[in-house]
């Protein structure tokens, strides 16, 4: 099986810069000794290189300090020592994985899961908010929508529960059935809803006539899912398509193909793999593929954008001349494969570079767009935690201050500057703010305000119209 990963790229580069010093110890350790074992031992410095692992391990069993924090001291240690066999800096992309982190990491692909069909979201206040339906599910079918207030299920009131017991109160598995209470537009609703299986990678909708296939991964269910919202766009009487790929980091090969065979000629080239001996291989769509015929196809991206996500923008744009709009997109240009291992962990490795139907790379560059419409300095914005003491008044440099005078100017309050100098024009922009989220209006940034800021920014991102790139899509779409 082969896959194009790049969704822990960015936690997966901090952590080795700040790996430590047993990984690399063990790890060029470990190195020496795997060329031992696969027949260097009759190289010169071979014996030598052995002594050297063997008394390295010794070492760290029975001396290292931290060892006593570790139940499984020799476990820890050889997994450190092959991830830093496995990872180096110039390949991201290559990584080891225990059981745990496998399981972890593979299940997050598969976006078949079983549910109620809602994404939800806690604001501030502790009122849970649906923000997403997903296509074919319980809750699409009995009409709830996003933007609907759940306020119990099952009796239990939802409102100002942690976020651990308002996942509790969802009964789980396939069959479950529960009694939702939402409310739209001051009238509360009831519904029963059943759990069961949802493809969450593929949602669809129709806007001034244009469809808009929405794709956040490639599941092993994309291919079938994808076809289904193509198949109902085109029912609707839809000729031009908008798919939406931001955020998108990829997936799995093989679904890559059956949705791209859903929209070009049978036998047509995808992409083609260059092995590091410098032959190619070419994958196309099946020769019995029946793809969907859509006047103008344009595809969002942006620097998610990434990987299986490129394949596809890169293939519809050569062969069919889909407009891109919004941003560059990541540049991952290479795939991975994966073997398994005796003791139930994972090698992923980087097998190969892929190039485009006409035989470009954009590994590190990325592809344009046709169109730039760059995303607000909101969703590029880091705040790692929000201080309980915080407390930010006027003439203060702080860097909660930067991502909250962001957050405010992306909420259409008027702040006169976004580097961190917590102005008097700031303030006043978060006392508006305050204002209208019913907060003491005394213009200082404190952690209510802030943690206010956070959640305000992700409902208007889910709920709001205000998608600066959509809108150009839509416009070159119709044109």
């Amino acid at each position: 099986m082969q896959y194009t990963f790049p969704e822990d790229v960015r936690r997966r580069q901090s952590r080795q810069r700040r790996r430590r010093l047993l990984l690399c110890l063990v790890g060029c350790a470990v190195l020496l000794a795997v060329g031992f074992v696969c027949g260097r031992l009759a190289g010169p410095g071979s014996l030598e290189d052995r002594r050297t692992f063997e008394t390295v391990w010794r070492v760290m069993n029975e001396n290292w300090y931290w060892g006593s924090e570790h139940e499984d001291l020799s476990g820890y240690l050889m997994d450190s020592a092959i991830k830093g066999l496995a990872e180096h800096s110039e390949d991201p992309f290559t990584s080891y994985f225990t059981p745990a982190q496998a399981d972890s990491f593979y299940g997050s692909l598969d976006r078949a899961y079983t549910g109620y069909g809602i994404q939800y979201l806690a604001d501030w206040q502790g009122r849970v908010f649906v923000v997403k339906v997903y296509d074919g599910s319980s809750a699409e079918k009995q009409g709830l929508c996003p933007g609907d207030q759940l306020i119990s299920v099952d009796g239990t009131a939802l409102t100002g529960l942690s976020s651990a017991d308002l996942s509790a109160a969802f009964p789980t598995g396939e069959g479950a059935q529960a009694v939702f209470v939402y409310e739209r537009e001051g009238r509360q609703y009831t519904a029963t809803l059943t759990s069961e299986a949802v493809d969450a990678s593929a949602t669809h909708r129709v806007e001034d006539g244009v469809g808009i296939l929405t794709l956040s991964s490639f599941t092993l269910t994309s291919g079938d899912a994808v076809r289904q919202r193509l198949e109902d766009l085109k029912a609707q009487g839809c000729d031009r398509l908008i798919l939406d790929l931001r955020g998108n980091g990829g997936g799995y090969t093989s679904a890559l193909l059956k949705i791209a065979g859903c929209l070009l000629e049978p036998d047509t080239v995808v992409y083609k793999e260059q092995y590091r001996d410098g032959t190619e291989r070419e994958h196309r769509t099946a020769q019995d593929a029946e793809p969907l015929s859509f006047e103008k196809i344009v595809i969002l991206t942006d620097g998610d954008t990434a990987s299986c996500s490129e394949v596809l923008t890169a293939a519809l744009k050569e062969h069919l001349g889909a407009v891109v709009v919004g941003e560059t997109t990541y540049g991952k240009g290479v795939t991975q494969s994966s073997v398994s291992l005796p003791n139930g962990s994972t090698l992923k490795y980087t097998i190969s570079k892929w190039l485009s139907p006409s035989g470009q790379s954009i590994h590190g560059q990325g592809i344009a767009p046709d169109i730039e419409v760059r995303r607000h300095a909101i969703f590029t914005t880091m705040l790692s935690s929000i201080p309980e003491d915080l407390s930010v008044r006027p003439d203060t440099v702080d860097s909660t201050a930067k991502a909250a005078q962001t957050a405010l100017d992306y909420l259409g309050y008027g702040v006169d500057r976004t580097d961190g100098y917590f102005s008097t024009a700031s303030s006043e922009a978060l006392r508006q703010f305050q204002q209208d989220a019913g907060l003491p209006e005394d213009g200082v940034l404190n952690a209510q305000s802030m943690k206010a800021l956070v959640s305000s920014v992700q409902l208007h991102w889910y709920l709001s119209d205000d998608d600066a790139a959509m809108r150009q899509a839509l416009e070159a779409a119709k044109q």
